[in-house]
């Protein structure tokens, strides 16, 4: 069975800085989202069922 990671030996430097930036960005539209979601619903408290209707 040949896994595609299996001839990774090494890993850019550049890698790490660029998941780090992808999760940023994942982290702020899912809030902002999110907070849309709350403010249709007339709160202005974020719930959990907020985040999972963004």
């Amino acid at each position: 069975m040949d896994k595609s990671g299996d001839d990774v030996k090494m890993v850019s430097g550049e890698a790490p800085i660029l998941f780090l930036k992808a999760c940023e960005l994942f982290t702020e539209e899912i809030t902002v989202r999110s907070w849309m979601e709350t403010l249709q619903g007339k709160r202005r408290t974020l719930h959990k069922e907020d985040i999972a209707s963004a």
